[in-house]
């Protein structure tokens, strides 16, 4: 059932912020899902007035922005649409971590942090070559995160060209003709997956190097220490729409922030993600089961069946994550 009163907080956020759009708005693809399930899509936004306009009207559950650019944004079959280019885009969920389910909040955010931290600096900076200033990083609002990449080299890369991107991040293009070839012409390779299998052989003697078994045994051990565990089709579907940064994730009530990428590794979302609007303030909710506690902005939710007082934003959290209602 629709909670009024979560729809009511959302407006409350939209009402009293100005949402700042993407860049090139009126290019893009917007959509948005409302609290009922209803999911609206195609639509063109021309600026910051329409898009602001929007959100304080419809209070949506989810925004979406597509990672493409169109001629006819609005144009409901994507052949129509004129496609003209796209950002690219980096999903990563805490939820696709190899054990997830017995990891804490804390431990599932931390460890998709440094997945995000590893593949911008070691293979999109180091090994792609992208400068800083073409790299974002967002918060998605819930479990993971997103980083776009806005430059003129990817912006025409069709759907197996970006394939291609996901399976070097993900290790798995990497195999043993591919390392042994590297070595055979530098020696102990000096850059990218190469030189990566080459600290895992360690200080093997060039013969041992080449040893089917060894070289195996060390691309294996390389790909369970330096992959990252992306969504390879948001990265390769051009037409992928993703969550529009400064709006609400319904399912959290947090703000999908961008990140700079220098406090990435002491960016704490369930402190740094809360609005300003649900800081003030105690709410009611029911939990009509036991959960396990989650910590928002420093306070412990309660965790046993029954009626309790919260902070706005934890009763927020535990109603849009569908842990609690409002009675």
């Amino acid at each position: 059932m629709v909670s009024q009163k979560l729809i009511d907080l959302f407006r409350r956020y939209y009402r009293e912020n100005n949402i700042d759009p993407p860049e090139l708005i009126s290019k893009r693809e917007v959509g948005y899902m409302t609290f009922s399930g209803e999911v609206i899509r195609h639509l063109k936004i021309n600026n910051r007035f329409e898009l602001n306009m929007l959100l304080r009207d419809a209070a949506p559950m989810h925004v979406y922005s597509s990672a493409a650019y169109y001629r006819k944004p609005d144009e409901r079959k994507m052949p129509e649409k004129e496609w003209g280019g796209a950002d690219l885009i980096f999903d990563l969920d805490s939820d696709h971590l190899p054990g997830s389910e017995k990891l804490s909040q804390k431990e599932m955010l931390i460890q998709i942090r440094d997945q995000t931290e590893r593949l911008v600096s070691d293979f999109l900076i180091a090994d792609f070559g992208i400068p800083k200033s073409s790299i974002k990083i967002y918060f998605s609002g819930n479990r993971g995160y997103h980083v776009h990449i806005s430059d003129d080299r990817v912006y025409r890369l069709g759907s197996d060209a970006r394939r291609e991107i996901t399976d070097y991040i993900t290790g798995n293009s990497l195999d043993e003709t591919v390392v042994r070839r590297a070595i055979d012409m530098l020696g102990i390779a000096s850059g990218g997956w190469p030189a990566v299998v080459s600290k895992e052989l360690g200080e093997a003697s060039p013969a041992n190097q080449r040893r089917e078994s060894d070289l195996r045994k060390a691309i294996k051990r390389a790909r369970e220490n330096h992959s990252v565990l992306i969504d390879s089709p948001v990265t390769y579907d051009i037409h992928r729409i993703i969550r529009m940064p400064n709006t609400l994730h319904g399912k959290s009530g947090l703000i999908v922030k961008e990140v700079e990428i220098d406090h990435l590794g002491e960016f704490d979302p369930f402190q740094e993600c809360i609005p300003d609007q649900f800081r003030d303030g105690e709410y009611d909710v029911f939990l009509p089961e036991k959960i396990k506690p989650v910590e928002i902005g420093g306070i412990e939710s309660p965790k046993m069946p029954g009626k309790h007082r919260v902070k706005t934003f934890m009763a927020v959290y535990l109603v849009a994550s569908g842990r609690a209602v409002f009675p």
